[in-house]
């Protein structure tokens, strides 16, 4: 009677511990990681610091290199700054034009092939007129 009781409570006892230490086996590896993950999201964070850095000097580069640009067209002859933006890309010569003086912006734009000038003038007005972009 209590002999056999005693063991199989020894088995239940036994048993008991094999499963706690299989719970903190379990635990201890959640912990590692939960703890690698934390060393992970770190790392993106500072991977999109990084990431943040560089695109905000590219927009200044590339700022500085448009404004240049504009510079440029301003100080040619609205003849010579109408041919070489005729063959220019589109975006381009849309972001300079809407940078420049008005005035010469329109000489410019009056020295132009007329379809092309008309193309322009229409996304030049198109774009004043859309709700400025979120951002």
């Amino acid at each position: 009677g209590n002999g056999r009781l005693y063991q199989l409570l020894q088995r239940k006892d036994n048993a008991l511990k094999r499963r706690e230490d299989l719970l903190e086996n379990e635990k201890q590896d959640l912990r590692t990681a939960e703890a690698a993950l934390q060393s992970r999201l770190g790392e993106l964070q500072k991977l999109r610091d990084q990431i943040r850095e560089m695109l905000t000097e590219l927009d200044g580069e590339r700022e500085e290199r448009v404004a240049n640009l504009v510079k440029m067209f301003e100080s040619m002859r609205p003849k010579q700054a109408a041919a070489i933006l005729e063959v220019t890309d589109d975006e381009i010569a849309l972001e300079v034009l809407e940078r420049m003086n008005q005035g010469k912006a329109g000489k410019t734009l009056a020295a132009m092939d007329a379809q092309r000038a008309s193309d322009l003038a229409e996304r030049i007005g198109r774009a004043a007129l859309a709700p400025p972009e979120e951002g």
